[in-house]
């Protein structure tokens, strides 16, 4: 299924955000990342702390192309991220459109981003 992904280090109560991608096909997505050296090797050498992976499921409204909601989630989150101070070891976005984007999830993933996020990516 298609999601945007997230993965991070935990500190106490404190979760910063390391590497924020998107898939098509999660599965398919996660097999070819834990392969990744250069993605590994930036989570192992990252801040100490527990590692994470999180994820979100787009739910699509009728008419909406799923390449393009993960594309937007993911660009929304790694700005949010940026102005929020974390340092992402990945290639930043280009300016795109204003969108809100609401979450619902647990504690890790309201710490990294809140329930709405309305901004400029």
């Amino acid at each position: 299924e298609p999601a945007v992904y997230i993965f991070g280090r935990a500190h106490g109560d404190n979760f910063a955000p390391i590497y924020i991608g998107k898939a098509l096909d999660l599965r398919q997505r996660m097999q070819q990342q834990f392969d990744s050296v250069k993605l590994m090797s930036r989570l192992k050498d990252a801040a100490n702390g527990s590692r994470f992976l999180i994820y979100c499921v787009p739910i699509l409204k009728r008419g909406q192309r799923a390449a393009k909601v993960v594309k937007v989630m993911e660009d929304a989150l790694i700005a949010h991220a940026l102005a929020e101070g974390h340092e992402l070891r990945q290639k930043q976005g280009t300016l795109r459109p204003n969108h809100t984007i609401k979450f619902t999830g647990n504690r890790m993933s309201e710490a990294i981003a809140g329930r709405f996020i309305r901004l400029r990516v």
